[in-house]
């Protein structure tokens, strides 16, 4: 398991609007039982920022039902949902810690990786 500093090495857009999201961290796992592989991207947010930056907290809540791993450019090339799994988390805050590593610790052990 990795946790990752995204410092601006990659960007997501969401899928109502197109509007440019830099989560702060990604978190690299994988299923101790199979070969599936997990992103699990997190954003810290004070709470003076969580309204404004709620499209951003929607949208990663809804990258695990929409989202497509693509290694190309076109649909041949994607991969299988079996392979890789994409998981937005809610916004972490102090205020929220514990539900955000509730929250957290579910999604680890239902995907089998703790």
């Amino acid at each position: 398991m990795y946790l990752i500093r995204n410092e601006r090495h990659f960007a997501l857009y969401d899928f109502a609007q197109g509007r440019r999201f830099e989560p702060d961290f990604v978190l690299l796992s994988q299923n101790k039982k199979s070969q599936c592989r997990y992103q699990f991207f997190i954003a810290p947010k004070g709470k003076h920022l969580q309204q404004i930056d709620k499209w951003k907290e929607d949208f990663l809540l809804e990258i695990e039902r929409n989202h497509q791993a693509l290694i190309g450019v076109n649909s041949a090339t994607t991969y299988s949902n079996d392979e890789y799994k994409i998981i937005g988390l809610e916004f972490y805050n102090h205020d929220n810690e514990n539900h955000f590593k509730s929250s957290l610790t579910t999604q680890l052990g239902a995907n089998n990786v703790i």
